[in-house]
């Protein structure tokens, strides 16, 4: 079983709705992040579990990956463009800062099968599960 680890997850809905209150994000207090955190999809087949993480705008080299003691660490950060020097904002919602999800992951898994993809603004994260960790029939004998 996966359990979705987020700190103080209550202040979420409490820091969206002062930013919409004061119209503009001012500071995400509860998130222990600059920003949002990104959307994730997190599914588990007999031989694996299966981590899918939308961070559009994102390069690879922006996105750190980290298991370390169960705890699956997905962390990265969206810049700001430097060469907006004239422009002056209606509104901005694009993501800017740093984020940081972590979710708690069973002691089940394969680590030297690890594997992280990155295309077209997706991070596909694959979990191997042990050979012991996969369900198997148990044969029943007639006595």
């Amino acid at each position: 079983m996966l359990v979705r680890w987020i700190p103080a997850a209550e202040g979420s809905d409490l820091n969206r709705a002062m930013d919409r209150f004061f119209g503009r994000p001012l500071f995400n207090l509860f998130d222990g992040a600059d920003t949002e955190l990104p959307r994730a999809d997190v599914s588990e087949t007999e031989d694996a579990y299966q981590f899918e993480i939308d961070v559009p705008g994102l390069d690879k080299n922006d996105l750190k990956v980290e298991l370390k003691e169960s705890v699956l660490t997905v962390s990265g950060e969206y810049k700001e463009e430097k060469d907006e020097k004239n422009k002056a904002y209606l509104s901005r919602e694009r993501l800017l800062g740093r984020f940081a999800r972590s979710f708690v992951v069973p002691g089940d898994i394969d680590d030297k099968k690890l594997k992280a993809e990155f295309k077209s603004g997706i991070l596909r994260i694959l979990l191997p599960k042990t050979e012991r960790a996969r369900s198997r029939e148990i044969p029943i004998q007639v006595s």
